[in-house]
């Protein structure tokens, strides 16, 4: 009796003595965070709070955090201390959201093949795009430059049909965006919504065609704004999908079928075609100073490739088999299946890619001559050096700094629980 108390009493004992140690390691480990959160964050709230106080306030009091009196003006006075700021922004967004853009359609089309498609030489293929990953891409920025600088024309075809297709793939999917919101407001699932509202949509779109862009293709023909050859082309596929979305309402037959391949690659050749033509002679020879200059040499990314990869390794393949015992094809199960799928993960990569090319620096310094073309983190620069004085001015300086990170920030704390969960979903399968 009393070894079987003793035991007992060793037991509790050595549980209490564990209970203590966990507690002790937890305590630590929330220290350490503490710690380690408050030296990240010390720098932006010291310049957000800096950015509201008077110049005099700042240059007395180093160190305060509290501004006696909050200066708004200061943001006011920043903004209109530089006339190109909204310029800069402007160039800083198109250049990320072109980007992002492109890597998102490229990254996911090539993780999908690489994890559900197979094809000889998939795995040795896949190495090759990841090793891609071991190369400073600092590198390719001088060989990047000379290649812009005279663009050959078979390589202007070439991004021209990647550009159309990209392009292509963003309104199909906008269309398939809207498919689900009409389809959701009807409460049902109804055939006739998805004809009803492209209707209500080639209507709508045609009119502006008619007013904006056939008067220019009728007054200059081939020589007409890009613009208005750009938007005749979007008209046409989005007649295009009203097409295919009118016949796969039909019952299926022989003719039906024929009749849809018929309209499916005579429109799609057509565009591809004329984008193959017309394209070249719109982005020109010299791609330097331009926004194509800007957005198409990081139209690939390796890193998007592996991150989509991972995460869709984690997906049940027996939705995948299903879906294509119903009869779908690889752009549906892609778009129906997979991207729902992984929403925690396309918000990590959006905003992984949107902090990078927002805050990038070097390629836009290499590549941009003009102020007009300047994206925000030089226009930072040009303003520290032109406006800010060296750092006299530094209540300006700091409310330049703050407005310019402030969309990052709401950014993150917007979709923070998805990149969390996309960022450990990407470490499950590999």
């Amino acid at each position: 009796m009393m070894a079987t108390e003793t035991a007992v009493t060793a037991v509790k004992f050595r549980k209490g003595v564990g209970g203590v140690k966990h507690l002790a390691v937890r305590a630590l480990m929330h220290l350490v965070l503490i710690i380690s959160s408050i030296l990240v964050a010390f720098p932006f709230i010291w310049m957000a709070t800096r950015s509201l106080m008077t110049a005099e306030e700042l240059k007395r009091s180093r160190f305060t955090l509290i501004p006696s009196t909050i200066q708004w003006s200061n943001y006011v006075e920043f903004w209109h201390a530089e006339p190109l700021f909204p310029r800069y922004f402007l160039n800083s967004a198109i250049m990320a959201f072109g980007v992002l853009i492109l890597q998102l359609i490229v990254a996911m089309l090539a993780a999908y093949a690489f994890t559900f498609v197979n094809f000889p030489g998939r795995n040795a293929l896949f190495f090759v795009a990841i090793s891609t990953l071991m190369i400073p891409v600092v590198i390719t920025y001088i060989p990047s430059y000379i290649i812009l600088s005279s663009m050959p024309m078979w390589l202007r075809v070439c991004w021209s049909i990647l550009l159309g297709v990209a392009g292509m793939v963003a309104i199909w999917l906008i269309l398939r965006f809207l498919d689900t919101i009409f389809s959701g407001l009807a409460g049902r699932e109804r055939p006739w919504i998805s004809v009803l509202w492209r209707v209500v949509l080639v209507v709508g779109v045609g009119a502006v065609w008619a007013a904006y862009a056939l008067p220019a293709l009728r007054a200059a023909g081939a020589d007409a704004p890009a613009s208005a050859q750009l938007f005749t082309l979007a008209f046409a596929f989005i007649v295009y999908d009203l097409g295919i979305t009118i016949a796969e309402q039909f019952p299926p037959s022989t003719w039906q079928g024929v009749g849809k391949a018929l309209w499916r690659w005579v429109w799609l050749l057509g565009i591809l075609a004329y984008i193959a033509y017309r394209v070249p002679h719109w982005l020109g020879e010299n791609w330097l100073d331009t926004y194509q200059g800007l957005i198409i040499p990081s139209a690939v990314s390796s890193f998007g490739i592996f991150l989509f990869r991972q995460g869709f390794m984690g997906l049940p393949r027996e939705l995948m088999d299903a879906a294509k015992i119903d009869g779908a094809d690889h752009l549906r199960i892609l778009t129906q299946i997979v991207m729902p799928l992984s929403k925690p993960l396309l918000i990590t990569f959006v905003i992984f890619d949107l902090v990078q090319y927002y805050s990038s620096y070097f390629w836009p310094l290499l590549i941009t001559n003009s102020p007009t073309m300047r994206v925000l983190t030089i226009g930072l620069q040009i303003f520290f050096i032109e406006k800010g004085y060296y750092g006299i001015r530094w209540h300006l300086i700091m409310a330049a700094n703050t407005a310019a990170v402030a969309p990052l920030l709401i950014l993150f704390f917007l979709g923070q629980r998805w990149f969390v969960e996309g960022v450990a979903t990407t470490g499950l399968k590999g």
